[in-house]
């Protein structure tokens, strides 16, 4: 009975990345981040480039704790969060998820720009 019932866990942990996806959400590991003002700051620059270069007339950057939020990124009026969870002062992995209210992957394209962005960047660009 036990083995059953990891074997059903171990599936629905399995499709979650597929029903994410087909509920608007797309997700990126961007790698280490660093310390994590580094991170919140290169985040901060990725989405401001973002914006201007994509004409993103209402986008809006909010700026929390451990994350960077963008809001209506154009094409897609898309969502993002860039997540710079830390521990021992460190940023081991930085993540970016988009989300969109159309299913499917409408907001992938927004994320590659945004990854691409964040990998030009680099933790020194900025400073």
């Amino acid at each position: 009975m036990m083995a059953a019932r990891a074997l059903i866990a171990a599936a629905c942990l399995a499709a979650l990345p597929a029903i994410a996806q087909a509920e608007g959400f797309f997700d990126r590991d961007l790698g280490d981040g660093g310390a994590p003002a580094e991170c919140m700051d290169r985040a901060e620059r990725t989405l401001n480039a973002y914006v201007r270069a994509s004409g993103s007339t209402d986008g809006f950057i909010a700026r929390g704790s451990w994350s960077v939020d963008g809001y209506h990124l154009e094409p897609g009026n898309i969502a993002v969060q860039f997540l710079c969870p830390y521990r021992d002062s460190h940023v081991s992995v930085a993540i970016l998820v988009g989300h969109s209210d159309a299913t499917g992957d409408a907001a992938e394209p927004v994320v590659s720009a945004l990854a691409q962005i964040w990998d030009n960047n680099g933790m020194a660009a900025g400073k």
